[in-house]
Parts: C-alpha cells; structure tokens; sequence
C-alpha cells in the first residue's frame, strides 16, 4: 500500500482508488495541479466530488487497467477520432472533453439563454442566472455543457459542489479555493489552477497597465496587484508557495510569504483568512481574476457552483453567511440595478480598506456566475431575493419524445463506427429510447449520463451477443412497465 507521502511525490491519477481519514475509501475523478491535488468521489458521499490535496489521502490502488476490447468490424476511415473518444467516454458513463451537444435535448431554451448570458459577458456587461430542476432533471448536465461550450468561446471555468462539510457556501475561502485550485483553461494542456494565467500575465503590457500601476487611470487590486509585482520575479519553485496562497491554501501563511520575501509597504501580501464574513473580499478577488482573463486574451470568467440546496442544511448562522456569499458573486458579476437588493446595505467584515471594498474591481471584468440547486420549501421564498425572474431557468424532467431523440443521436452515432448496425438504427432508437424513458422514470438511471450509458451497453450486447438482447430487453421491460 502507497503512503500519504508517496501519493504527494507520485501525483494522483484519474482512476486511482484512495482513502481519506474521515470520509474513508473513494476514487479520483479529477487531477489537479499535476496531481498534487484531486477531486474525489468517495462511496459514502454518493456523487459528490471533493477536492483533497494529496497529502490529505492514502493511494490504495492505481488506475485500472484498460481491458482490450475485441471489435467485430473496424472503424470506417471517416470516423474522426473526436467520435471515437466521445464513443468511449459514454461507455465509461464519464464526461467527455467534447460532443456534449450530441446527447443534449430538450435545453434548447435554456442553452439560448446561457449564450445571450455568454455573449454580454464578452461585451464586459457581466451575467449571472441559477439553475433550478427537481432531482434527475441534468442540471449537472447542463453545468457541464456550459464549462464545455465556455471553454470553446475562450473562457477560464471554475467549477464546485457545494456541501455542508468540505466547500460550505458559509466559508468564502474554502468555495474560492475549490473554484480556483480547479480552474480550466481552454489550452487544457496547460494544466489547471492558476498557474497557467500568471504564466501568461507575466510581462504582459495589458496587465501592466491595469494591475501594476503603469496606468494612472487603472486601480490597484489589493490582492492580485502584490502578488503579480511578486510574482514577476520569481522562478517556478519559488512561486509555488505564493500560487498556493493565492489559490486559497487551506491554512493563511501570509505572514510567513512577506517575512521570506521581505515584502513591505505597498508590496505586502494581505491576509486570505477563512473568515465567514469575508463574502464580498472573496468576491472582488473572482472579479479580478476575470478582468486579469481579459487582460491576458480570455474571454473571461465562468464560475459554477453547483448543489447550491445543501446551503439549507446549515444551521441559521452559517446559512446567513452563506446567503451573503450568493449575494456577493451576483453582485460582482451584475450592476446594482440587475440585482433585487441594494448592495450597500450588504453587512461586511474586514477591517480598514478591505471592509469597503467594492464586490466588483473596477473596470472591465468579464464574469458569469451560475448556481444550480433543486428547490425545497425552506429555499423557495429565498431565491427571488437573490436573482430577478428573467435570471432563472427552471428546469423540467424531459419526456418519452426527448429520449427517443436522444437514443436516436446515439445510435446514430454508434452506427458511424459499426456501420453493419447502420440498416436498424432507426428501430433500436426507438426499442431503446422507449426504455431509457422508462428506466428514468421507475428511477434506474441517476442521470442522463448514465441513461446514455445503458444504450452503449445495450448496443455493445447486440453487437457481440446479439441473442442475448431478446431476453435482456424482456427482463427490463417486467421491470420497468
């Protein structure tokens, strides 16, 4: 068994089995930051990913071995290899890195609302929407398909789940760090976290102008502006620590970067405390952080916080600071007079400056922020005061027609690849679109994903035991109808 300090040294892979002090034995869903850090499914926190660092857990196993797969025909030539890799991460029932749109139906009103959301972010309007639907209805889904199609538009993606333990909407810091320690590129080869952005920030005219004080019209940021003036002197290992910090490290060494460094005066690094009442102080870094995007040829930011109801399982104190964090990321993504309350008369902690700092940095700062959660009795009466009415998309469960057109583009794209399947994919659509619409609703399927899943599976049967399909579609339909 490999040690916590093998899983530091070694880096944690996609796939690779761990265990975790309080929440016990999970898999790696996510790398990040080459490793040194991980989102982690663990078994006895059903589907929610939290993100560890690789000293926090203990690598069981590795990532499994890929089974070779016998085919019985051979990819036609024309098949691209994108078809291939989508093909194969819907067997997984894992997302994939493109072709989202493929097995999206039935979102064409939401999807439009999110590009005219994406298109005033581009513009430096800003935009915010949340995201309701009933459990099973693919708002995670949907959040997927927005980081993927902001991706492709040139845009930086933090993504979250929230939950009352390890990312509590009451903790600012701790909903930062796992939005930023995450963050996605739309050069994926470039890594994660922030590292890739400073990269491209160092010596960038843009940036000097804006955050270094070069331009006598532009405002310091009391953040990212000290940590850019240290930065652009450091090599890699010495920046490390500092990225951490900026990143939201678990604990506050901010005392510790200024002493090693010497820094002073106006090149002191503030603190980054896990201060429940620090919402807005969280806020106006995010808001830097998009206009830095911009500055560095991004788009700009999107961040999406999903499972937004378990703020409703904190106790009263913790639920309203988690309430002012919502209040603070739409008011640094929208102007006063989008939002359904004043700004002003938000409550604030900090001291001095910091305690008036303003929820969104001056200037042009392309940021969307969306939040989805399924609404309960105890939440409802609190989302008006949050979001207006044209921000909301309320999702719907799709119906047995959607199902049918998904299956259909399933298959349809199963056949490029086993063109013999080509002369039934129109009855297969419709044999199995039937009973992924039946699965969902007798609750078989968690997710559309995994619903995508069982057509693959069921496909794969036909195609190496055809005999078998007969009887397994028999038994499902005893068990379904």
């Amino acid at each position: 068994m490999a040690s916590k300090t093998d899983a530091a040294v070694s880096g944690l892979a996609v796939g690779a089995t761990v265990s975790h002090a309080e929440h016990g034995p999970g898999r790696v869903v996510q790398a990040l930051r080459g490793g040194r850090a991980a989102l982690v499914r663990f078994d006895r926190l059903g589907k929610l990913d939290i993100h560890v660092g690789a000293h926090e857990v203990t690598v069981v196993a590795g990532p499994p071995k890929a089974t070779p797969r016998v085919a019985t025909d051979d990819p036609p030539a024309q098949v691209s290899a994108v078809t291939l890799q989508l093909i194969e991460a819907l067997r997984l029932g894992t997302v994939p890195g493109g072709g989202l749109d493929l097995y999206t139906v039935g979102r064409e009103s939401e999807l439009a609302a999110i590009d005219a959301d994406m298109a005033a972010v581009r513009a430096g309007q800003g935009a915010a929407r949340m995201v309701l639907g009933d459990y099973g209805t693919g708002k995670t889904h949907l959040l997927e398909h927005v980081a993927a199609r902001a991706l492709e538009q040139g845009f930086l993606v933090g993504y979250t789940a929230l939950d009352p333990v390890d990312v509590p909407a009451s903790n600012p810091r701790r909903v930062y760090r796992a939005l930023v320690g995450g963050l996605r590129h739309p050069d994926s080869t470039r890594g994660t976290g922030l590292a890739p952005l400073i990269e491209r920030a160092r010596g960038h005219e843009g940036v000097k102008a804006r955050f270094l004080g070069k331009d006598p019209e532009g405002g310091l940021h009391p953040y990212l502006t000290p940590a850019l003036r240290l930065l652009n002197r450091l090599d890699d290992v010495d920046a490390a620590p500092v990225l951490d910090w900026l990143e939201g490290s678990p604990q506050d060494y901010t005392p510790e970067l200024n002493a090693r460094f010497g820094l002073y005066g106006r090149n002191t690094l503030p603190a980054l405390m896990d201060y429940r009442p620090w919402a807005h102080i969280y806020a106006h870094l995010l808001s830097g952080l998009a206009g830095l995007a911009h500055e560095t040829g991004h788009a700009g930011l999107v961040l999406l916080l999903d499972e937004a109801e378990f703020f409703a399982q904190l106790g009263s104190e913790n639920r309203e600071f988690a309430e002012r964090l919502f209040r603070a990321l739409m008011a640094a993504a929208l102007p006063d007079d989008q939002l359904p309350f004043s700004p002003d008369d938000e409550p604030r902690g900090g001291r001095g400056d910091f305690k008036t700092l303003p929820y969104r940095f001056t200037g042009h700062c392309p940021l969307y922020v969306i939040t989805a959660m399924t609404p309960k009795p105890d939440t409802d009466a609190w989302i008006p005061t949050l979001v207006r009415r044209e921000r909301l998309s309320e999702l719907t469960a799709l119906d047995a027609e959607h199902y049918r057109e998904l299956a259909r583009r399933v298959v349809d794209l199963y056949a490029a690849r086993h063109p013999h399947l080509a002369a039934k994919r129109e009855a297969l659509a419709q044999l199995i679109g039937e009973l992924m619409f039946k699965g969902l609703r007798a609750g078989s399927f968690g997710n559309p994903r995994a619903a995508v899943k069982f057509v693959i599976d069921l496909l794969d049967l036909s195609r190496h035991a055809p005999d078998r399909v007969r009887l397994v579609i028999d038994a499902l339909k005893q068990l379904w109808y």
